[in-house]
């Protein structure tokens, strides 16, 4: 009895030791305009103690061990908190001021709340998952108003995407937008040199409050790219991560015709002899071309280390990275070799300075026929061979693999003259960095002095050996070019308000640009080894004027900004510019920007106070201003000399006629935007948008008598007016699921506004399109009225009449005889009018399904691929033929749009113009981290991630070639694009 009592005391002794050993904590969590947080995480560092906030941001946190001095609290988008444990424990979370805080140009970032301008962020999450190594492609359907297009497949390009917005600004300028990276211009091709994981936001820059402080180069809008750096009082954290994959074609080149189908095809067509059917098909082969030239699952690789960290004055990044890239046609690659170093540091209270820089190093080879050789039925073109070889040759033979020749045909492989006989490279080394010390000498003051490089050096060898196939000897051909541009930027800002009410941020800055570049070529032939292909074994050097290049250009600018803000509801901002350019007359080199703009947080009034549980946030925008274009050549205001022979005799003639009046291409932007935030989780950002362009920089024909063919001018007008719709909603969100969902869309109208020297009209056969005042800008060619079914002769409208098509002759509307006077307005659009995107994330427990879906509607696209695929002279010399040819017309009362095999259609029409619209999901990524209580307990590691991505995964359509995404109203033997799949694998500690 007794020892019972003793266990009995002893057990509640050691019930109650327990208990005292354990606590309960409650506490409320707030943002930091004191609303609730719900879903916010609450956890006790090192155990598995966890719970989350109810509705009214609450939480209860049982069993907290009694050694426990903090608990940690953290939501998405918001920074963690970690406080001291204490009975009844009250949370303020601050929002994220990474994702938070935007940049547009010049002075300190902002809150996204508080810009006046149309912006658009991309956050580090939306890209790292990019399989390419183009960051735009990243971009696509994420913004709208901003369209990126891929024009090429080709690993080796990397000059490979397509990038405007709010359609193009000018019919003879660039309509491409300036890329900014940490402050400093960029070329477009950085792009492709930049490491995605270095990235923490891309923001583009839609309207002239946003763009207008950037002036000159600002016309076309701003891509602003920030990369990551350190964040104070931060312990170090490592990041490893590993991915590897695949790619192929994202579709079919063409839809031709198997053995069976062509052979029969050529033999009721008279073009192969019932001997020669017979020989086909007793030797049996059905090659597909496209998976001979073309890779499946063409291999890459992408090997990434990152370190972050920083201490109380000093943060730091630093990262190095290896992609490598194979092409689909096993001859082309890309490998890149990256290193990142960003430094900012605090030595004093009033000091700051910093250095942030990038070198890249790249060995890379673009396939020969994407860069130019598509002239038509070159077969010496994987694409164009892959639709026009007869799948009846057949190039797996042990003939065939000996003398590298097709059976039944002289074709060599090209694919093997490309490896074998020919050396293609390009070697890239690009420095890209940013230097800067901010000073503050008393509060609300900043000076800030930051200089920029850009700098680059290509060096490209080419050679063909002497056993090339119809050459009589090898030759080798090497060029370099240099390239830099200097940035340096002086600002002073400075920010005071008064009673708390009034903010006011004054901005005056002024900016130097120096732009250069030189290069040259040298080449080199009578090579008779092949183990030899380099210049210094050739026996005879050439060494051509032309192949030497210098030009430089510079600008000098100074600009000004001031915002006001009145309780944080009322903002307005006013930006000026001044822009000197060399690449102007003397008269013309400057010119000045301005643009305002004026924002209302409708949702702050006193009689919105109703709303308030419901409409969380409103604002109206409304901005006004101009931009600059000058990405012209660098010296179209002067005139030019040049050699030349005449009568046996050299002399000097005047190249280029110049024009001392060149200006600026100016631009006048009008934005009207609304923004919502609903339930805290649905956001809406409307925007109507009027954009002008008047005295554009276009290249206008001149008189023969002038001995000249065409002049830069600065003449005539283009207008694009549009609006621009986002939305994006957090369906669910809570500790262990959240689902959310977007999607955006922009409306583009292109309209020639003035034309020149009195015309209204100008049409452009050889690139069949014309410009006429008051109308979009449309495609100009022949409108093909379809197959006569008495005769199987083609039929085109005459000038002036239009229809649909049709198959009956009609002489007063229509001719059977093509030519050029056919020519007229087609009434599609040039350019298409409708882009945008939309997908989800949904995540639960650690995994995370993403999907991203871009689209663009009213695209066409002149398909010579097709012409030549449906082609009465093609089939008779024995290539191959789309499926459609089956349907040719044979006989009277044949109903079909292809004329019979007896006519020959020598130019192209409508026929061949294609609805090119298409839906494509860009991005389809599943990814799992693992427990954080298990990397808690490892002590060790902070986070493992494992993911999987699927890139171009389908795609609708109705074009009938290899990729409806090409930027080009032409499409003939271009790389069609890529699917890829990667499987990766981030450890972080």
């Amino acid at each position: 009895m007794n020892k019972k009592l003793v266990l009995m005391g002893a057990g509640l002794l050691l019930t109650a030791a327990t208990a005292s050993a354990q606590k309960l904590v409650t506490g409320h969590v707030t943002d930091a305009q004191g609303q609730p947080v719900m879903g916010a995480t609450v956890r006790v560092p090192g155990t598995k103690v966890i719970t989350t906030t109810d509705a009214n941001g609450n939480f209860k946190l049982s069993g907290v061990p009694a050694s426990a001095k903090k608990i940690m609290v953290s939501y998405i988008g918001m920074n963690t908190a970690t406080v001291s444990v204490a009975g009844n424990v009250q949370v303020v979370l601050k929002d994220n001021e990474l994702s938070e805080a935007v940049v547009i140009g010049y002075g300190t970032a902002k809150k996204v709340g508080t810009v006046v301008g149309s912006v658009q962020k991309v956050g580090s999450e939306k890209i790292a998952e990019n399989p390419t190594a183009n960051v735009a492609d990243a971009l696509q359907g994420k913004v709208a108003g901003l369209q990126v297009l891929n024009n090429s497949g080709d690993a080796g390009d990397v000059n490979n995407a397509s990038i405007t917005i709010r359609g193009i600004g000018s019919l003879g300028a660039s309509s491409t937008p300036l890329i900014v990276i940490d402050g400093s211009p960029a070329g477009t091709g950085m792009l492709s040199m930049l490491n995605d994981k270095d990235i923490e936001s891309v923001t583009t820059l839609k309207d002239a409050s946003a763009t207008s402080i950037y002036g000159s180069r600002a016309a076309n809008g701003v891509i602003y790219i920030t990369t990551k750096k350190g964040r104070s009082g931060e312990k170090a954290q490592i990041s490893v991560s590993q991915k590897i994959g695949w790619s192929q074609l994202a579709g079919k080149i063409s839809n031709q015709m198997n053995s069976d189908e062509l052979l029969q095809f050529q033999l009721e067509n008279g073009i192969i002899t019932p001997n020669q059917y017979q020989a086909y098909k007793l030797h049996g082969a059905n090659t597909d071309w496209q998976k001979y030239f073309f890779d499946n699952a063409a291999p890459m690789y992408n090997t990434d280390f990152s370190m972050r960290g920083g201490s109380e004055t000093t943060t730091y990044f630093v990262s190095a990275s290896y992609m490598k890239q194979n092409n689909l046609t096993r001859v082309g690659h890309f490998n890149r070799y990256t290193l990142r170093s960003n430094l900012d540091t605090k030595p004093k209270s009033w000091l700051n300075f910093g250095l942030k820089q990038s070198v890249v190093y790249t060995d890379r080879r673009a396939e020969a026929f994407a860069s130019g050789n598509k002239i038509e039925g070159n077969t010496s073109n994987p694409v164009v061979s892959a639709f026009m070889y007869a799948p009846y040759w057949d190039p797996y033979s042990e003939k065939a693999k000996k003398t590298h020749i097709f059976d039944f045909t002289q074709q060599y492989d090209f694919n093997w003259l490309q490896r074998e006989m020919c050396q293609y490279k390009t070697n890239d080394i690009i420095y890209n960095g940013v230097a800067y010390a901010q000073i503050t000498p008393f509060k609300g003051m900043t000076l800030k002095s930051q200089l920029g490089l850009y700098a680059t050096d290509t060096r490209n060898t080419q050679a063909v050996s002497p056993e090339m196939p119809g050459v009589t000897s090898g030759w080798a051909y090497e060029s370099h070019g240099r390239s830099s541009l200097w940035t340096i930027t002086n600002t002073a800002e400075y920010k005071f308000s008064i009673a708390d009410k009034h903010n006011v941020t004054l901005l005056l800055g002024q900016e130097g640009i120096k732009g250069s570049s030189r290069g040259f070529g040298v080449m080199g032939q009578g090579i008779t080894d092949k183990r030899l292909m380099n210049l210094g074994s050739a026996t005879s050097a050439d060494s051509p004027a032309g192949d030497y290049s210098a030009s430089k250009y510079e600008y000098l600018s100074f600009f000004g900004r001031a915002d006001y803000a009145f309780n944080n509801r009322y903002f307005v901002n006013f930006t000026v510019r001044n822009d000197r350019s060399s690449r102007f007359g003397a008269d013309n080199r400057a010119a000045n920007f301005l643009s305002g703009g004026a924002m209302w947080r409708i949702s702050d009034e006193a009689f919105m106070t109703p709303a308030k549980h419901w409409l969380s946030d409103l604002q109206l925008k409304v901005s006004v201003g101009t931009t600059g274009n000058s990405e012209v050549g660098d010296y179209n205001s002067i005139s030019t000399t040049g050699t030349t022979q005449y009568d046996g005799e050299s002399g000097w003639v005047i190249s280029s006629p110049g024009n001392a009046k060149l200006g600026w291409e100016k631009q006048i932007q009008t934005n009207v935007g609304l923004t919502a935030v609903l339930f805290e989780r649905l956001n809406i950002d409307l925007n109507w948008y009027n954009r002008k362009t008047k005295d554009m920089l276009m290249t206008v024909p001149l008189p023969y008598t002038t001995g000249f063919t065409s002049q830069l001018m600065n003449v005539g007008g283009i207008s694009n007016r549009g609006f621009e719709v986002e939305v994006n909603y957090d369906i669910v969100r809570n500790r262990d699921f959240f689902a959310n969902v977007y999607a955006n869309y922009s409306f583009n109208n292109t309209k020639v506004d003035e034309l020149f020297n009195g015309l209204s009209k100008w049409p452009i056969p050889g690139q069949y399109v014309q410009y006429e005042e008051g109308k979009t800008i449309n495609f100009y060619m022949p409108i093909y009225a379809g197959v006569d079914k008495q005769d199987g002769a083609p039929m085109w409208y005459k000038n002036g009449y239009k229809g649909d098509i049709v198959h009956e002759y009609n002489p007063e509307t229509m001719t059977k005889t093509y030519s050029d006077d056919l020519f007229q307005d087609t009434g599609v659009k040039y350019t298409p009018s409708h882009n945008g995107g939309f997908g989800f994330t949904i995540g639960w427990k650690g995994l995370t399904l993403n999907a991203d879906f871009a689209y663009v509607l009213g695209k066409h696209m002149i398909n010579i691929d097709y012409f030549y695929a449906t082609s009465a002279n093609n089939a008779k010399n024995g290539f191959n033929q789309s499926k459609d040819m089956l349907n040719v017309w044979k006989k009277p009362g044949d109903i079909t749009d292809l004329p019979g095999m007896n006519y020959s259609v020598e130019g192209f029409d409508t026929r061949i113009l294609q609805n090119a619209s298409f839906l494509r999901l860009k991005n389809l990524t599943l990814a799992y981290d693992l427990p954080k209580t298990w990397m808690e307990a490892t002590r060790f590691f902070e986070n493992v991630r494992f993911s999987f991505t699927g890139r171009n995964i389908f795609t609708i359509t109705k074009y009938k070639g290899g990729d409806p995404e090409l930027d080009s109203h032409l499409a003939l033997g271009f790389f069609p694009g890529t699917r890829q799949y990667t499987l990766g694998v981030e450890v972080t500690f």
